[in-house]
Order: structure tokens, then C-alpha cells, then sequence
């Protein structure tokens, strides 16, 4: 007997699509997570939404709504406006919301502490989701708690 033959390895190459199909994969990857923290602050303000009265959470929905919009907006105007919205300092408070006669639950109250940076060279000194918060409970009735200070 001789020694044993040597098999040859043949390298099959790569079909094209697979190729394609990676790339396309890599692509999907990187825009998923481009948008990620997005989503996922979506889904905070959503289980924030959840834990409100109906018609809190309605209002508050609203106005989260109306301050992307006034944003976008501003977006297509004045930049210079749009950076002095964003620098505009906000005082602290608590606010309570009282119950409304149109509002069946019994008595539910919600607390919103807002804790906003003072610092008026902060991009976020005024936060778009704290203002829209503000404008709600400003259109409803409240009662200060009490004043919050730094």
C-alpha cells in the first residue's frame, strides 16, 4: 500500500447575493440603531401617558404634540429664535392637578415635580417635554404645591 492521497480543498467563491445580502443587513443595523434612543424615549413618555387619568393623559398628549410642532416650525424660520427658546431659564415648581367636574374618577390627583437646570448657557435649560407639561397644567386646574429652589 502507498501513502495516502491527498484531497485537494476546492475554495467555492462566494454567489454575489449573499454578499448583497449582508451589506443590506449591515445597512438595516446601522439605521436601527441610529433611532434607537428615540424609540425608547417614545416608549417612556408612552408609560408615562399610561400612569395619567384619561383626560390628563389626553391633554398632555396634546401638548406634547403642539410643542413638536411649534418646534418644527421654528425649525423652518428664525434659527436665531429656536436657540433662544431652547436658553430661556424655567423655574422649578411643583404642581398639583385638582379634579375636574367633567372628570368622573374619583379625586385623582397627579404630582408633577419639574427639576429643570437654571443655567441659561444650557442647550437644555428649557426642556421641550417640561414645557409642554407646564402649558397643560396651566390651561388646567391646579394648585402650587410649593416652590422649589436651587
Amino acid at each position: 500500500m502507498g501513502p495516502p492521497k491527498s484531497k485537494k480543498r476546492v475554495r467555492k467563491q462566494a454567489d454575489p447575493e449573499i454578499g448583497d445580502a449582508i451589506s443590506q443587513l449591515n445597512k438595516i443595523a446601522e439605521n436601527v440603531s441610529e433611532g434607537k434612543p428615540y424609540d425608547e424615549f417614545g416608549k417612556y413618555v408612552a408609560a408615562e401617558l399610561r400612569q395619567l387619568p384619561q383626560r390628563e393623559a389626553i391633554l398632555l398628549q396634546q401638548e406634547i404634540q403642539n410643542s413638536i410642532t411649534r418646534v418644527k416650525l421654528m425649525c423652518l424660520g428664525n434659527d436665531n429664535q429656536l436657540n433662544n427658546y431652547y436658553r430661556e431659564p424655567l423655574q422649578e415648581q411643583t404642581f398639583s392637578l385638582l379634579s375636574s367636574p367633567s372628570d368622573p374618577s374619583p379625586a385623582s390627583s397627579a404630582t408633577y415635580e419639574a427639576n429643570v437646570q437654571n443655567d441659561k448657557d444650557s442647550v437644555y435649560g428649557n426642556d421641550v417635554i417640561h414645557q409642554a407639561l407646564l402649558n397643560t397644567f396651566s390651561g388646567a386646574e391646579f394648585e402650587i404645591v410649593e416652590e422649589v429652589s436651587q
